[in-house]
């Protein structure tokens, strides 16, 4: 909705605008009445119009002079002037500070409505140019600062011509680089998630620059108080962790010009890759990371990209090579017992992102162990029998014919059955945290049905299946637990619609 200020000396005239304008139905609020320029100029202060209807001649103040202040301090303000016949001439003035649209006293409700109907397409087509426009930017500096951060030659040459090409300017004062880290064994849409808790806790308008870069978000946050930047991270960190139970590691840093990003982005990375099993699901400052990478630490160089495909993937044979070459080449290089245990410990690391999260734990304590013998064969025995065990994961998890978003829903719709409140709607607000209509068209592309439907045949599939069971089920329990809550009556309507039979001659009839 756009807002619009009357500008009259006459209050008659400012009323019978009021009353002519259709305000409701060209989506316009209010913003006040004001009877001459210096009026008008406190009233533009105080709530910042879309439009302005004024006058030419008024005391104190007149239109032209209200005109040319306003299109010097307010640029985005636009005008309709509302002349009489001996003002054209001041009206014509006018048209040079860019006043497009005016009246003539005295008009007709059609004759103003028309023309404010003609300034709103104009206002909202112009909208409409800078909300595309400023995404297409959005998007083309997030590919570019994506690639600047990992400093490649040409990421920098590309990132120097789009500076050059719009004119980005970006001073930082108390900027931060932050790195949200969230795993190998994710999701898009757990990305995608994230961002918009991101969105929802921090304030847009400091993050200055972002992207993500496989597994993690990254993005600049400008002018922002440290001890109040970190209690916002631990309350992502927490949202994250309650939808989807996925322990987010996040690292951060002071940043004190663009230039310097590149060099701390490649810090953390120095930093993640050798100590992320021992700081994972913390919140690391720089402070920690620059004192843990100035020690000499040595450990294995070792490539687990090819090692997580084969895994994902369900190739077995594939896996169980690549752990022999890296067990190859901790014996080539003749590490120390600590040297294998950093090296060790960083595999398992790769290994645990490839298991729930809740089992995690259980798996750590059963490897430590091992990790910690003497015995190289011995941890290798035991990663190899770990691996067997993620790939008969993978192995189950494949053989479901949806994607990962849909089987989540599957999961939530078999864990809250009971619950009254279930529905897609319930599931993105509280489990999810997307949006309802992007799962509901997704929901019914996959399965090729309304959820609605595919909850209502899951319930009474359900029902079927416990009436089958002992005669202890009664029906009203029966419909308490598939989530009728206390409404056996509509349970059983939609029971006989599903059957043909309402559930007592179903029981019997089982």
């Amino acid at each position: 909705m756009y807002k619009l200020l009357i500008v009259d000396d006459e209050a008659l005239i400012c009323q019978g605008l009021d009353a002519m304008i259709h305000w409701e139905h060209l989506a316009l609020t209010k913003s006040g009445m004001a009877h001459d320029g210096i009026e008008a100029m406190k009233s533009i202060e105080d709530d910042l119009p879309d439009i302005i209807i004024t006058d030419v001649k008024m005391p104190e103040m007149d239109g032209l002079e209200l005109i040319k202040e306003v299109s010097i301090k307010y640029p985005n303000i636009h005008f309709i002037v509302f002349s009489g016949h001996d003002e054209f001439e001041y009206a014509h003035k006018a048209m040079q500070y860019g006043v497009k649209h005016y009246l003539l006293k005295p008009s007709s409700d059609d004759e103003l409505n028309s023309v404010l109907t003609e300034l709103i397409d104009e206002l909202n087509q112009k909208n409409n140019q800078l909300l595309i426009h400023k995404t297409l930017l959005e998007n083309i500096t997030e590919h570019s600062f994506g690639r600047f951060l990992l400093g490649d030659e040409f990421g920098k040459q590309e990132w120097e011509y789009l500076n050059r090409l719009i004119k980005l300017k970006i001073d930082l004062d108390k900027g931060y680089l932050i790195l949200f880290n969230i795993g190998t064994s994710i999701e898009n849409y757990h990305t995608f998630a994230l961002n918009n808790i991101i969105n929802e806790v921090l304030d847009v308008n400091n993050i200055i620059l972002r992207t993500s870069i496989n597994e993690e978000s990254v993005l600049v946050i400008n002018k922002t108080d440290l001890f109040d930047l970190k209690q916002k991270i631990s309350l992502i960190k927490a949202k994250f962790f309650d939808f989807y139970t996925i322990d987010t590691t996040i690292f951060l840093t002071p940043v004190h010009d663009i230039k310097s990003l590149p060099e701390s982005y490649s810090q953390l990375h120095c930093y993640i890759k050798t100590h992320l099993y021992f700081v994972k699901g913390k919140i690391v400052e720089a402070n920690e990371f620059t004192r843990l990478l100035n020690k000499e630490v040595s450990y294995l160089n070792y490539d687990f990209n090819p090692l997580n495909i084969a895994l994902k993937e369900g190739h077995e044979h594939d896996a169980i090579q690549l752990l022999d070459t890296f067990f190859t080449q901790l014996r080539h290089n003749h590490y120390t017992k600590d040297q294998v245990q950093l090296s060790t410990l960083e595999l398992l690391n790769e290994l645990l992102s490839h298991i729930p999260a809740t089992s995690r734990v259980n798996y750590l304590k059963q490897f430590l162990n091992g990790i910690n013998s003497t015995h190289l064969d011995v941890i290798h025995h035991q990663l190899n029998l770990f691996i067997q065990e993620i790939i008969h994961l993978y192995k189950e998890k494949n053989i479901l014919k949806y994607s990962p978003l849909i089987n989540d829903i599957i999961k939530i719709i078999m864990h809250e059955i009971s619950n009254p409140k279930l529905s897609l709607k319930w599931i993105a607000e509280n489990m999810l945290y997307m949006n309802k209509d992007y799962l509901s068209k997704t929901f019914k592309k996959e399965t090729g049905i309304a959820f609605s439907t595919f909850l209502m045949n899951f319930r009474m599939d359900k029902a079927c299946e416990m009436m089958a069971e002992a005669d202890e089920n009664r029906i009203t329990d029966i419909a308490e637990k598939i989530g009728f809550g206390n409404n056996p009556a509509y349970f059983s309507r939609a029971f006989k619609k599903y059957t043909g039979m309402n559930p007592s001659q179903y029981k019997e009839k089982e």
